[in-house]
């Protein structure tokens, strides 16, 4: 692959003869583990596309392919002894022409079917394929829990032996499990990873562990009686137990076994190799204790979130991950130190696919934070420049458009979805291209933009109320999502009447307990505390769910400017200067960022805030920027 990527780029008919420089070559990669995981669980691809992944890992060094190959959503590998696997865990109803939701059902009468899985001359040949470009593929079976294919299929297996009929409603209430207590359980996963064992021949089998509903365990006669049989003191141990007991099985089939953080709940089994998905700490336990561990934190490697801006991309959760984010990341944690940096196997980029329901997709998703990833897995943090790796990746580009590959284009930068400037005042348009490849085109009468659109150029001036609709083009003709950018001019509005000397710095507040799911409920309840505090944050004692908060006081403004206010919260939040609502981040959400613009002028104007928690965590973070003045002290700047 390095002497590929020193060959120029062939142009049909200019080219007979290469030459390449004489040069030497000393190259060696960082960790002994470069991998990539692909989901094909929750959407389904066929072996030619399977095929055209590794061909994309082979490219980049990469030498471990992680296939996810069962989950809640199907399951994907024919096993000879158990053929209802495939027959009914391969299928459910087909709902790709609307939302994602992890409502999946099963086949129904009448409805249109969706899946799919490999069968094992497919996976024969997808291994040798694999094996001709150096790459090992790791297949997962995922268990105890995700499991709910496999059960649909054998019922008998789980806790209550009933049939499911729909997999889980939401990512946070799982199926569950195999029932830990049933010996047919472990007959039927030993048949199913000797088939596996026998079709791959990679020294790791991954066997999943994660995110395990426990709780029919605690109700189960079998599983409360092998629990005490095995001395085990919890569902905790018990997983423990499960863990090892399939990890054991492997290991006598000559092969280790890896798996999700989770499997160090109980106790981490002697011959299990840890990945580290839930941030690091579990891969910093597991070194520690001198397993080997792959590093997959899912804030940074997980390649189904947002590369740029998740409105642009489709939402679909997850965050945003960028290229600069990959690439920064070092993959041994500072905290380790001498024999528990060996540990470290290497790093792996994660691919799920719950809203991934295309190639291209796949293919947009994973590159170019591909290319950032194998220099993470190759060259030592210390030898790395990501201006330096931005400019290599410009050429690479280049070579992704000859192979016939698709990568992800952001938008421009610089203006935001709406954008105010102050009345009477000119607005200079600024915007940058964060690829630093290809062109800038734009509109400004409402338009769409494309490939015959005018180039921008700096010092665009604008005077009135308008829409700025901008993308990126490439020399292929290829071009990203549009960017639309709201263009609004304020009329500033004049501060309240109030004598500065009657006021002090801080807020009053009022703390109201109650089911709260929107903020408007506030209304309608009584406070339990009021008081004064020095800033716009959660008041210490508080309930731990169904609480809200409603903050007001003054805020002194200095300068004539329009100003941002930005709420971020966990759940519902709004903010208002006088009568007019600014922010509205209201409902029930996970941490949610909403902003929304006003010009002020100096002095002195009513600020409220409102806030509710509903469950399951609660966040308020509260931010002033200003036009002209940057980013200000807000806690600084309230008085009551």
């Amino acid at each position: 692959q390095t002497l590929l990527q020193l060959l120029p780029l062939k142009e049909e008919g200019k080219m007979e003869r290469i030459t390449i420089p004489c040069l030497r070559i000393e190259d060696y990669p960082e960790f002994p583990w470069r991998g990539m995981h692909l989901d094909v669980s929750r959407h389904f691809f066929p072996a030619d596309s399977i095929k055209r992944y590794i061909d994309i890992l082979a490219m980049y060094k990469m030498n471990v392919f992680h296939w996810h190959l069962t989950d809640d959503q199907g399951w994907r590998i024919e096993i000879k002894k158990h053929p209802e696997l495939t027959e009914i865990g391969a299928w459910r109803e087909d709902t790709r022409d609307r939302e994602w939701s992890y409502d999946q059902f099963p086949v129904r009468e009448g409805k249109p079917v969706y899946g799919g899985y490999y069968t094992q001359e497919e996976i024969r040949e997808i291994v040798a394929y694999a094996a001709e470009r150096f790459i090992t593929i790791v297949p997962e079976i995922d268990v105890p829990g995700h499991s709910w294919a496999a059960l649909y299929a054998c019922p008998q297996l789980s806790c209550s032996g009933v049939p499911y009929f729909h997999s889980p409603s939401d990512p946070f209430s799982f199926t569950d499990p195999f029932c830990a207590g049933n010996p047919g359980t472990y007959r039927l996963l030993e048949d199913v990873f000797s088939e596996l064992i026998d079709l791959f021949p990679s020294p790791y089998i991954h066997l999943g562990g994660d995110e395990a509903k426990k709780d029919p365990w605690e109700k189960c006669e079998k599983c409360r009686k092998i629990m005490e049989e095995e001395g085990l003191e919890d569902v905790e141990q018990l997983q423990s137990y499960f863990i090892n007991r399939i990890g054991a099985f492997i290991n006598s089939k000559g092969r280790r076994y890896i798996g999700w953080d989770e499997i160090l709940e109980g106790g981490l089994p002697e011959q299990a190799a840890v990945m580290s998905w839930r941030g690091e700490e579990g891969g910093i336990e597991a070194a520690r204790m001198g397993h080997p561990v792959v590093m997959v934190p899912s804030h940074t490697l997980y390649f189904n979130s947002s590369q740029f801006d998740p409105e642009l991309e489709g939402g679909a959760g997850g965050g945003v991950s960028s290229l600069e984010d990959v690439y920064r990341y070092d993959p041994v944690p500072g905290e380790l130190e001498g024999a528990e940096r060996e540990v470290i196997l290497g790093v792996q980029g994660c691919l799920w696919t719950e809203h991934i329901q295309t190639w291209h997709q796949v293919e947009v998703k994973l590159l170019p934070r591909l290319l950032a990833l194998s220099e993470i897995a190759w060259n030592p943090s210390q030898e790395r420049s990501f201006p330096a790796f931005r400019k290599r990746v410009v050429n690479h580009f280049r070579r992704l458009d000859a192979a016939g590959f698709r990568y992800f284009i952001p938008a421009p930068t610089g203006l935001e979805a709406h954008n105010a400037y102050l009345e009477g005042e000119p607005a200079t348009i600024r915007l940058e291209n964060p690829l630093e490849y290809g062109t800038i085109v734009m509109t400004t009468d409402g338009s769409e933009p494309g490939k015959d659109s005018p180039e921008f150029t700096t010092g665009l001036t604008l005077h009135k109320d308008g829409v700025v609709r901008s993308a990126i083009l490439l020399p292929n003709g290829r071009m990203g999502p549009v960017r639309s950018s709201q263009i609004e001019f304020l009329a500033p509005v004049a501060p309240a009447a109030v004598e500065p000397s009657s006021l002090s710095p801080g807020i009053d507040f009022r703390y109201l307990e109650g089911r709260i799911t929107t903020l408007d409920d506030l209304e309608k309840m009584d406070p339990v505390r009021e008081g004064a505090v020095d800033s716009l944050r959660l008041i210490p004692e508080r309930a731990g769910d169904y609480f809200g908060i409603e903050f007001e006081g003054w805020l002194k403004i200095d300068s004539l400017d329009v100003y941002t206010f930005t709420t971020r919260s966990d759940d519902g939040s709004r903010l208002f200067i006088g009568e007019r609502m600014v922010v509205d981040n209201d409902g029930i959400h996970a941490p949610q960022r909403i902003r929304g613009a006003i010009a002020l002028a100096p002095g002195f104007h009513p600020i409220r805030v409102q806030f509710f928690e509903g469950s399951y965590g609660e966040e308020l973070t509260v931010t002033l920027h200003g036009r002209k003045s940057g980013p200000l002290d807000l806690d600084h700047m309230l008085y009551h």
